[in-house]
């Protein structure tokens, strides 16, 4: 169906009734996080044991949180990375005397 052809089927109150839904449930790529959430949610819920002693699942225990504590993991997760990389590189300075070390022994 062409553009034209749409406009030609749909009135402006379908149209406006029909953004406003995509505005409110979007289907599309930009909150597929909502989809994995709830796929993740149904999987867990079908594997969770009730007798465990942990609580059921939720939804928004799949969801991440775009406005809140992420700010705080984000850095949280970038002093990881920092922290990281200062321990690899620690660990290639102490091989790289180690094999000069090796190299002056064997000389």
């Amino acid at each position: 169906m062409t553009r034209e052809e749409l406009l030609d089927r749909m009135s402006a109150s379908e149209m406006t009734a029909w953004r406003t839904f995509y505005e409110r449930e979007p289907w599309d790529g930009r909150r597929i996080d909502i989809a994995a959430a709830d796929l993740c949610w149904l999987i867990s819920s079908a594997l969770h044991d009730p007798k465990s002693g942990h609580r059921r699942p939720r939804v928004d225990d799949f969801m991440r949180d775009w406005w809140g504590e992420e700010k705080a993991r984000r850095e949280d997760g970038w002093n990881f990375w920092q922290r990281t990389k200062d321990a690899l590189a620690k660990a290639e300075r102490a091989w790289r005397n180690s094999q000069s070390k090796s190299k002056d022994s064997k000389s």
